[in-house]
């Protein structure tokens, strides 16, 4: 079997969750002869994938900044993945931007999306142009052949605001590698922690859950790591 991943979340992110999850499925699956996978990204300056030799990318103008830069790196990114769609069996979106639609309708292959939240829908204060998001989200997900939702509660989420057949839609879970991420970084982790992964700002409600526990950290031996979501 031949799975093909597109650009979308190795262009829009240089770190983070959805693109490490990807990554680390494209990773696994270099080990298992039975399914080969692709990933077609002609421009990323995404860190996993300066790690890890997945696809033939070029890190271009990473320090350039000019008017349109972004839309021209778009630009062939989808036609490298369009170009590419027929060679494979099943095609799995990284994000949720429909231009293949139409493409991929006409040579017939199913394509998977996987949802990783329904955070937009449930709280649309957070964000901004947020109606244009959901739009094309809702498209993606009326439009696809199956669904992974990586939690049950996702998979409830997705059925409270769209009116669609529940075997569509498979639970799989998340899993981790966050001990080899550790040692490649060569970190010193104390004896008792509290983790927190993510970015700091907006949603993520970092500061109350750090108000929340910072007295509790003075007194007792317990210190908080933080991984991910750059400099303080």
């Amino acid at each position: 079997m031949n799975v093909l991943f597109d650009h979308q979340i190795f262009q829009i992110q240089k770190y983070g969750g959805i693109s490490r999850y990807f990554y680390e499925i494209i990773r696994q699956g270099h080990i298992d002869s039975e399914v080969n996978f692709k990933l077609a990204v002609k421009h990323s300056y995404n860190d996993c994938l300066k790690k890890f030799n997945v696809s033939t990318h070029l890190s271009f103008g990473e320090s350039w900044k000019f008017k349109g830069k972004d839309r021209l790196r778009n630009y062939f990114n989808k036609k490298n993945a369009i170009r590419s769609l027929s060679n494979f069996d099943i095609f799995h979106p990284t994000f949720y931007d429909d231009y293949f639609l139409q493409e991929i309708k006409k040579i017939k292959i199913p394509f998977v999306l996987t949802v990783h939240d329904m955070i937009n829908e449930l709280f649309p204060e957070y964000f901004e142009n947020n109606e244009q998001f959901i739009q094309r989200k809702k498209k993606m997900i009326l439009n696809s052949d199956k669904i992974i939702a990586v939690s049950n509660a996702t998979k409830k989420d997705i059925l409270k605001f769209y009116k669609i057949d529940p075997s569509k839609i498979t639970v799989i879970h998340h899993a981790t590698s966050i001990s080899e991420a550790f040692i490649d970084n060569k970190v010193e982790l104390p004896k008792k922690y509290i983790l927190y992964i993510g970015k700091r700002t907006g949603y993520k409600n970092f500061l109350k859950f750090y108000n929340s526990i910072k007295n509790f950290l003075k007194r007792s031996k317990i210190e908080l790591v933080c991984g991910g979501g750059g400099r303080f």
